[in-house]
């Protein structure tokens, strides 16, 4: 069940997610790019679009320069939904694609087809 933005958590959310950032800046680039990503989610639930998408667009750089697909569909999942484009859907199927081929088992593949950041993706690349 998704939290009402009305929910006095997003205010504390985005706090946490303030000082995960800055406690990851330079360290490890993953830790920071779940923060920019949580600080989106926060922002977007408080009604603040255009800086979830700042944070998301960050997260994003961080994200092309990792070697985590799952991380790139994190991210480029919510940024679709948000301020999708095709450039953007096509790179996001091809990750999904990825990790699709590295899954050893049906089950696994069926999982991950039925995850809410992959069904987002799919919508956009229909």
């Amino acid at each position: 069940m998704p939290i009402s933005p009305d929910s006095p958590v997003w205010p504390q959310a985005l706090e946490w997610a303030n000082q995960a950032i800055r406690h990851s800046e330079g360290k490890r680039l993953e830790y920071h790019a779940l923060g920019l990503w949580t600080r989106a989610h926060a922002y977007r639930a408080l009604g603040r679009r255009h800086e979830a998408i700042a944070n998301l667009k960050q997260a994003l750089e961080i994200a092309r320069t990792l070697s985590d697909p799952a991380m790139f569909v994190r991210v480029a999942s919510l940024l679709l939904e948000l301020d999708g484009d095709d450039p953007l859907a096509r790179d996001a199927a091809a990750a999904v694609k990825q990790i699709l081929a590295e899954l050893p088992e049906a089950g696994m593949r069926r999982q991950f087809t039925e995850a809410e950041p992959v069904r987002r993706i799919q919508r956009f690349v229909r």
